[in-house]
């Protein structure tokens, strides 16, 4: 099977536009994109009484194509074959009765992206290999290895997201403790103190977020690390609530691992806080204040990851509440985001968001493990799960020639095939890469279709190419010549989280 060809196939096909605005009621969520790989359209208002328009596009090479439409938002379908990857400039206007230009009625400037080839350099090392050099490289991290003598260590500036850091370091100690025998007493002792800490500096008895550990750790050793998180600065005393349940869920797999209570009770305060605190709408307020509990802005949380620690208390206790609370919560994105298609970013680090400003992938793409596992058997909803997957790689995939310049600087040093993060930080990113690699592989299990499993592995091969040869490490962010040198501004949780990909890729390879 040619899978170059099938991919331009489906790249130029304009039946696979995405959640196209204007028809059928669907709103233009890409009101804010800045790069398509298939083909766009866009809001232009409608010129008062005027059925023709002339749509003028120019792409890197100086040619400029152009075609009539009978509407203002028209698909860019009858030259956007013509158009080359890179930066289009693109114009549209009004047309009196002969033809002849009357206003200009909009402009757009965007990326054409280019497309998948298949044509890429292949893994440096097994994806286990390359994993497990990521754990190992772990413990020589002085925020995680000091956690063995229970020390919260100041000198790394990103310990203030302490639920994102430590929840992710016990779940990663969990397992490296099975991987690494020889060093499963250590990893223990990290991952027990690394709990007993965000116990420790939870919302004490009788406040508004009792039991919640802090979204914000502020320490006055780390003070100065506020500086360098202009957002963060500002949220001292607020609390995410997308985060308490990733602290929860790293508490029971904690008691499951050592049948100590006093986790099972610390995920089980956060359970009962959840459970207290749902709004009628089936999810949860998205920023608090710690003093009063309070909502700060009329966003509400993406749940997903709130529904997943909810259904592994149900699974554990039996208690049918929250398997309702947890259904109820995938209900909410089913009956707005997927309808709106607003694909929220929901970031400690990042300000909030609305009207399709800062959209991400990870929401659509837990959408697509949903009906993987709950409606493959749906033609409807596999189709639902196509387009997802399509609007994930228009967004959010460089397979080549990157947009030069954007709104964080320009792309000379960029690495990729990559997946990037959000609009408000869209640059390449390990955890992005593999994160959307891994909806490829959902959807390869969903259709098994080939085209979609080459992807991933595209994708997950990059990031064994940016894996530090000598040490393991696997840089975050994927932007300058000596990342894989200096870590690219590690994030640990983001370390962690592409090793666990790693081996998830590499036991369904292993099926096939």
């Amino acid at each position: 099977m040619d899978l170059k060809k099938l991919a331009l196939e489906e790249y130029n096909n304009p039946d696979y536009a995405i959640r196209r605005g204007g028809v059928n009621g669907n709103a233009f969520w890409n009101i804010q994109a800045q790069a398509f790989m298939f083909c766009p359209s866009f809001d232009f208002a409608p010129f008062p009484g005027c059925t023709n328009y002339l749509f003028e596009a120019q792409d890197e090479s100086g040619k400029t194509y152009s075609f009539n439409a009978n509407n203002s938002y028209a698909l860019l379908t009858p030259i956007w074959n013509d158009l080359q990857p890179g930066q289009i400039q693109l114009y549209v206007y009004a047309l009196n009765g002969e033809g002849n230009k009357i206003a200009m009625i909009g402009a757009r400037s965007f990326h054409k992206s280019a497309p998948f080839t298949g044509e890429y350099p292949p893994e440096a090392v097994d994806y286990r290999t390359c994993a497990k050099k990521a754990y190992d490289y772990l413990l020589t991290i002085p925020y995680v290895s000091d956690w063995a003598e229970g020390k919260y260590n100041t000198d790394y500036d990103l310990g203030m997201f302490l639920i994102k850091m430590n929840a992710a370091i016990i779940n990663a100690m969990l397992n490296y403790a099975k991987l690494s025998p020889e060093n499963a007493e250590k990893a223990m002792a990290i991952a027990k103190n690394a709990a007993d800490f965000m116990i420790k500096v939870s919302a004490p008895k009788g406040s508004p977020l009792e039991g919640l550990p802090p979204t914000y750790y502020w320490s006055p050793d780390i003070e100065n690390s506020m500086k360098h998180h202009g957002t963060v600065s500002q949220r001292l005393n607020t609390t995410m609530l997308i985060y308490p349940c990733n602290a929860g869920a790293a508490y029971l797999n904690l008691y499951k691992a050592t049948n100590d209570k006093k986790y099972f009770d610390a995920a089980m305060k956060i359970a009962e806080y959840y459970k207290a605190n749902v709004c009628e709408n089936g999810t949860w307020h998205q920023m608090l204040s710690v003093e009063t509990g309070e909502s700060l802005a009329s966003n509400y949380s993406i749940p997903t990851s709130i529904t997943a620690f909810l259904y592994k208390v149900y699974k554990l206790t039996n208690d049918e509440t929250y398997k309702t609370l947890s259904e109820n919560g995938m209900k909410y994105l089913w009956n707005n985001t997927v309808k709106d298609f607003h694909w929220e970013g929901q970031f400690e680090d990042s300000g909030l968001s609305q009207h399709y400003s800062n959209m991400t992938h990870f929401s659509a793409s837990s959408i697509i493990k949903d009906i993987l596992d709950n409606h493959s058997d749906n033609p409807e909803y596999v189709e639902c799960a196509k387009e997802l997957m399509r609007y994930i790689e228009d967004q959010f995939v460089v397979w080549d020639k990157p947009q030069k310049y954007h709104r964080h600087g320009n792309a000379d040093y960029w690495s990729y095939p990559a997946g990037l993060e959000q609009y408000n930080w869209y640059v390449p990113i390990d955890t992005s890469t593999l994160g959307i690699a891994s909806s490829f592989i959902n959807m390869h299990k969903l259709t098994k279709e080939p085209l979609y499993l080459e992807k991933a592995k595209a994708l997950a091969n990059t990031v064994t190419r940016m894996q530090n040869e000598e040490n393991g490490l696997i840089p975050t962010h994927w932007k300058t010549k000596d990342c894989k040198e200096t870590g690219g501004d590690l994030w640990i949780n983001c370390l962690i989280a592409s090793a666990n990909r790693l081996f998830e890729f590499a036991e369904y390879l292993d099926t096939l």
